[in-house]
């Protein structure tokens, strides 16, 4: 009950200091601020004090004492409350007082329901789930379940500086430069627990999802918009799938930008249209404070700083700063004058192809083609829903507003918005993590509520009450609904292939397990041992032409998390195995007509499985024609298909299979536009009437868009509050996690009286993500990760750690010989040093070293 009560404070405590802080900074506003969005507001505002707070303890005392740092947050809340109190005037009235009685505004409520349900979602998920995403627990939960052991904040190297030597860190991370609010806000939920948890560090991350649905309903109202569209705006934000994967999934600093530079970008576009400085200044500051969170808070200032200039100019200084500026770079350049370096802000400009932007960093120039991966993320996957495409039209439609300051904002920061991102990924090295469609998503969520207040902003001036008429909703729709029909039973049978082909079906009754065993059960078959941890189902010798069948349809159940392959082999290559891997259970469509590797004579399919503890079953394997009816029940199919949650899902999402015929967000996408299309050319008696109509399809389309991810994130929470107890320490349920715990508790036991670095490798180095996971699990032992050969870290690995852990392989050939200690000792023992076999288990064995020169690894210890 004691440690519930310090978790509460340890939440508590910093809001109520940055909401103080927040008030006192608006004493003075023209207008009462609203509520929900000054404590939305006060709650980021208070973690940055928290952050500044415990670096500079740490850093003169050398320890972090939790009841200092409260009481001076609770002073910083008192001092800050006793200026608000002498300083409090504001001349206007509320701007966010509603006619409409609470109790009767229906919209409002059914908006909010769902906006809470995706909230509660995301909390049933931080509550049982282990930290999840790779880059959680690899830098930003490494750093500070490291300064939790040690109760101070520590100072960390790069791996290569850690290997290299030219660091004297104890512990290395790849994230060391990272900034420190993330680890920051885990670490102190850490020190009022008195214990580390998996899931409860994250709880903050709560508070910043209800912080975002509350600022940006707040704003909205300050903005002049109703009870009803606010909510909307803050169900939108709300339902995005990618902000539910990284509230559910917490652990990354991404949803945190968002509520930094994204609800401060929001707040400096109201400013901006409304020429107002309070607000654009007051948004300048999140925006600020969120280089605090990542280094990517000083595009968004530059971001803002563009739209800012935009939008105040006026047209013939919008036109002389045209004029002027890239003239001026040009001569610049013309003069050889193309890197400087500037006091207190490094190097600007390009030097030896490398572009270097001050605290940015420095970016290789590079060319990347990123169109393609631009639509399948914005338009045709399912991370977004519809947000960009309404963007789009929100832009151009406020091109129509006559003498109105939004006609120049929402373009404004679009057009920007999209330029750098353009910039960024399409001309730095940056390009590589859109191609693998990593960040190409992550770092537009930083301004997803910036991008939804823009819709907010664009329905509240352009029809602040106009109604629709629902006969006419009924007819649109209809009409689009009817034409989209027919266009997609064109474009269906346009690629159809003809169906003469006979369908090869191996039913469960003919499977052959070549390795592991299983039951048949009605008409599938349950796996119920792996050998080595692989299970293989063959359907024994087969003929099929790949020429007239391209397509495999598998269905798959039960509970284990592991990808499968679908392997074939054929007769013109009968010794190598093709594999295609896929995720998820259920029934796939596996499209290999455009795979170089199926040709030929078919002789041998099936599927590989990999043990995690789960169940598994296995249905129908399927090679078919790409006919006109397999495409269509492929369609439908892919359309509900219900992806469990993966390394993947703090990426990208999809709406459905990975890869659809036909991606269902653009399918809607379709029907919009085309409803829109009709509206305009059914011409409504009244304008605002037609946008209105216009905005309540759109809504629509998202719900009909939403109810697909709602039921979807529904599944992976059960699944969540199933594998995992509430507030437990358990290892994941994906990658071997647990046998990693296992073996690195049995390792923390067995040299509890040794702290000296470890060394971890395996003996297989494709097992990266084991390696990596093992390194957090050794904390609060330090640990290097060597990804090269043992032949090329024979000659390092002994001055930088004293003990040596090897992982194995799991899943390996039957035929093939396992690594012993044994072999490994003989290889790396020298005349100089020998090596013991402290402990050896089928999962791993470790190493260390009995004689040689230990003083690289005595000091680094002390250091």
């Amino acid at each position: 009950m004691m440690s519930l009560t310090y978790l509460l404070v340890s939440m508590v405590t910093p809001w109520l200091a940055g909401l103080s802080v927040q008030r006192a900074l608006e004493s003075r506003a023209a207008y009462p601020p609203h509520p929900l969005r000054q404590a939305a507001f006060g709650f980021f505002l208070g973690y940055s004090l928290l952050q500044w707070l415990v670096l500079t303890v740490s850093g003169i005392f050398g320890h972090v004492s939790i009841t200092g740092l409260n009481l001076a947050l609770m002073l910083i809340a008192l001092l800050s409350h006793l200026i608000y109190r002498r300083f409090k005037h504001h001349p206007g009235p509320p701007q966010w007082i509603s006619p409409v009685p609470l109790q009767t505004d229906w919209v409002f409520w059914f908006f909010l329901i769902l906006a809470l349900v995706h909230l509660l979602l995301s909390t049933l998920e931080t509550l049982h789930r282990p930290v999840f995403p790779w880059d959680a627990w690899l830098s930003w939960m490494y750093r500070a379940k490291a300064w939790f052991y040690a109760g101070s904040i520590l100072p960390m190297d790069s791996p290569a500086d850690w290997l290299s030597g030219a660091g004297d860190a104890l512990y290395n991370v790849a994230g060391a430069h990272y900034p420190t609010l993330v680890p920051i806000t885990a670490f102190w939920t850490a020190l009022h627990l008195g214990e580390w948890s998996e899931t409860l560090v994250n709880l903050p991350v709560l508070g910043c999802g209800l912080a975002l649905g509350a600022g940006l309903y707040g704003l909205s109202r300050e903005a002049g918009a109703t009870r009803a569209k606010s909510a909307i705006g803050a169900y939108f934000l709300l339902s995005i799938p990618l902000v539910g994967a990284h509230l559910s999934l917490a652990g990354q600093a991404d949803i945190w930008m968002a509520g930094y530079a994204g609800l401060g970008t929001s707040a400096c576009l109201l400013g901006l249209a409304r020429r107002d400085r309070h607000f654009f200044w007051l948004g300048l500051l999140l925006v600020a404070l969120s280089t605090g969170v990542k280094a990517e808070g000083g595009i968004w200032l530059a971001v803002v700083g563009c739209v800012g200039l935009v939008v105040w100019l006026d047209s013939r200084r919008k036109l002389a700063t045209a004029l002027i500026l890239p003239g001026m770079l040009l001569a610049l350049w013309v003069a050889g004058i193309r890197y400087v370096d500037l006091p207190l802000f490094g190097g600007v400009g390009v030097r030896d192809g490398v572009l270097h932007a001050s605290f940015l960093g420095a970016h290789p120039l590079e060319s990347h083609s990123i169109l393609d991966d631009y639509w399948q993320n914005f338009m045709a996957g399912g991370s977004w829903h519809l947000l960009w495409p309404l963007v789009f039209l929100a832009a151009l439609a406020s091109l129509g507003q006559a003498n109105t300051d939004l006609r120049r904002v929402i373009p404004a920061f679009v057009i920007v918005l999209i330029a750098s991102q353009a910039f960024i990924f399409g001309a730095t090295s940056q390009g590589r993590w859109a191609e693998d469609w990593t960040a190409i998503n992550r770092i537009p969520l930083h301004m997803a509520p910036a991008l939804v207040f823009c819709l907010v902003l664009m329905v509240t001036r352009r029809n602040p009450s106009q109604s629709v008429s629902g006969a006419q909703l009924l007819i649109t729709g209809s009409l689009a609904t009817i034409a989209l029909s027919i266009a997609t039973l064109v474009f269906l049978g346009a690629g159809a292939m003809g169906d003469s082909a006979k369908a090869i079906e191996i039913a469960p009754a003919d499977h052959k397990l070549v390795m592991g065993q299983g039951t048949l059960n009605d008409n599938t078959r349950a796996i119920t041992r792996f050998d080595n941890n692989v299970a293989l189902v063959s359907s024994g010798p087969v003929r099929i032409n790949t020429a007239g069948l391209s397509l495999i349809s598998v269905v798959t159940g039960g509970e284990n998390k592991n990808g499968q392959n679908v392997f074939w082999r054929t007769r013109e290559d009968p010794e190598n195995l093709k594999m295609l891997q896929y995720e998820g259970r259920g029934t796939h469509y596996l499209q290999l007509a455009e795979n170089d590797d199926w040709s030929g004579t078919v002789t041998e399919i099936g599927l590989v499985f990999y043990d995690d503890g789960g169940t598994l079953t296995v249905g129908d394997i399927r090679v078919q024609a790409d006919s006109f009816g397999t495409r269509l029940q492929r369609v439908l199919t892919e359309w509900t298909q219900m992806m469990p949650w993966s390394q993947k899902s703090v990426h990208w999402l999809p709406a459905g299979a990975p890869e659809s015929l036909l991606p269902l967000p653009a399918f809607i996408a379709g029907w919009l536009l085309l409803a829109i299309v009709i509206l305009r050319i059914r011409r409504a008696r009244h304008p605002g009437s037609r946008f209105a109509s216009a905005a309540t399809l759109s809504v629509a389309a998202w719900l009909l868009l939403d109810a697909r991810w709602l039921m979807n994130h529904t599944i992976n929470t059960a699944d969540t509050v199933s594998d995992y107890p509430l507030a437990s320490n358990q290892p994941l349920r994906f990658g071997g996690d647990r046998t990693l715990t296992s073996v690195l508790e049995d390792v923390n036991g067995t040299l509890a009286d040794d702290q000296r670095p470890l060394l971890i490798t395996s003996d297989d180095l494709r097992m990266r993500y084991q390696m990596l996971r093992a390194k957090y699990h050794a904390l609060p032992r330090a640990a290097f990760v060597e990804e090269r050969t043992r032949e090329e870290i024979r000659t390092q690995w002994q001055h930088r750690a004293h003990h040596l852990l090897v992982l194995k392989q799991p899943y390996r050939d039957p035929a093939a010989r396992p690594t012993t200690a044994m072999e490994w000792q003989a290889f790396f023992s020298e005349e100089d040093n020998q090596y013991t076999v402290v402990r050896e288990t089928a999962d791993a064995f470790l190493l260390s070293r009995t004689s040689g020169d230990r003083r690289n690894a005595d000091e680094q210890v002390e250091k």
